[in-house]
């Protein structure tokens, strides 16, 4: 299971769905529902973050009991992998409970934080919840199907803390990027690093900025999003694609292979 950043969709880790599919792996990239590069009714609210587990779950159901090569899937052998709001995603699904409630402090400390700044001038409005809804906690779709997960560059890491990520026991390969300024590392993956109850495979990637983790991007697409195609200098993002997609690859296969 592959789950994209906010504004992404299915394509955005195109190139690593296609190593893992050229491994023998059965690749499956979602489009989260109200956080895409063109539905962005849930981008930035807490709401994105239930909603995108239980798409997740979902997906998971369809390709198990009706997808026409479901014989080919091994249901003790599932992974996933998510960049930044993906990253959070993967967290929830595999047991993590963000508390939201330390996101108010967090942007009064960090008022230009990137995430801060988008959530006070975020893209439509999001559906209004119930008052009921106002007044239960979340319900967090956890999902013990997935057995191995890789992460990089993890949204809203100041939201988990270690009580929160207990039940997260399954292996993790966590990636960092060296000049992340979208999910910096200090308030991010490395608050999810030390947080995690079992210590993660770890990688920091030298000179990389966040967008660094999404396939390399075509001339087309470097004209119409500049933001998330410009590499820092001296940073080559297709030969880091190539490590970074072998490195995925061998992960998922030395995890499920020893389960």
């Amino acid at each position: 299971m592959i789950s994209h950043g906010t504004g992404g969709g299915a394509e955005t880790h195109y190139d690593t769905a296609l190593a893992l599919a050229e491994a023998g792996f059965v690749a499956v990239a979602v489009t989260h529902t109200g956080d895409n590069w063109h539905d962005h009714a849930f981008s930035f609210t807490q709401r994105n973050f239930v909603e995108r587990p239980r798409h997740i779950g979902h997906v998971i159901d369809f390709m198990l009991s009706s997808w026409e090569g479901r014989n080919h899937i091994d249901p003790a052998r599932i992974g996933m992998f998510g960049h930044s709001a993906g990253g959070a995603t993967v967290l929830i699904a595999v047991g993590g409970n963000p508390d939201f409630d330390l996101g108010a402090p967090f942007c009064r400390d960090h008022p230009d934080a990137w995430d801060c700044q988008r959530v006070k001038t975020r893209a439509g409005p999001a559906p209004a919840p119930s008052p009921e809804a106002d007044r239960k906690p979340p319900e967090w779709h956890h999902d013990p199907r997935i057995k191995t997960a890789a992460i990089a560059a993890p949204a809203i890491g100041y939201m988990f803390t270690k009580d929160g990520l207990t039940a997260v026991t399954i292996p993790i390969q966590l990636w960092r990027a060296e000049n992340d300024r979208v999910t910096p590392n200090q308030w991010n993956a490395d608050v999810v690093k030390a947080a995690l109850p079992k210590p993660p495979e770890d990688h920091l990637v030298p000179l990389a900025g966040h967008f660094d983790f999404l396939a390399p991007c075509s001339a087309a697409l470097a004209e119409r999003a500049p933001e998330i195609c410009r590499d820092p200098p001296a940073f080559d993002r297709t030969a880091f694609h190539r490590d970074f997609n072998a490195a995925i690859v061998a992960f998922f296969r030395a995890r499920m292979d020893s389960r």
